[in-house]
């Protein structure tokens, strides 16, 4: 009927409030991370993704930006076993964090690497320090509360 087409239901989806969102310029700054899981050369393969953890808080203002905890994408950039007596080889490309909104905020820092004659780990709880996090324009968003 008429009055059917004429009435119209709000969905809840719309009505919902955004988080608010705000400019923020992070300085550049050192963090450090932790590797949360052995990382072995004969076990990864190059090109596959691993997360270590992030050992500092970034604060702008009275917002979180990146939590203590926060994951630290790498990359492995190189992995060759030790198999045969050949020398192996593993490598790192620490790429960035992760900040408390989902953004992922670019680092700064050389292949982390290893090469010898054996199987090479990059043990659990080991810190790599001075990760640079580059000077940055992002837009926030504000978690409601």
């Amino acid at each position: 009927t008429e009055a059917n087409e004429t009435q119209k239901t709000t969905d809840p989806k719309e009505t919902e409030e955004k988080p608010a969102a705000i400019g923020l310029t992070i300085p550049s700054q050192y963090i450090t991370a932790e590797i949360m899981e052995d990382i072995s050369s004969d076990k990864v393969k190059a090109g596959s993704t691993v997360y270590l953890k992030c050992l500092d808080e970034i604060k702008m203002g009275p917002h979180i930006v990146v939590r203590k905890g926060a994951r630290v994408r790498a990359l492995i950039d190189d992995a060759r076993p030790s198999y045969n007596g050949g020398r192996a080889l593993l490598s790192l490309k620490l790429e960035a964090v992760e900040t408390t909104d989902g953004q992922w905020l670019e680092l700064q820092y050389p292949l982390y690497s290893d090469k010898k004659k054996r199987e090479i780990i990059f043990r659990k709880g080991s810190k790599i320090p001075k990760l640079k996090l580059k000077s940055t324009s992002i837009n926030f968003q504000i978690p409601s509360q």
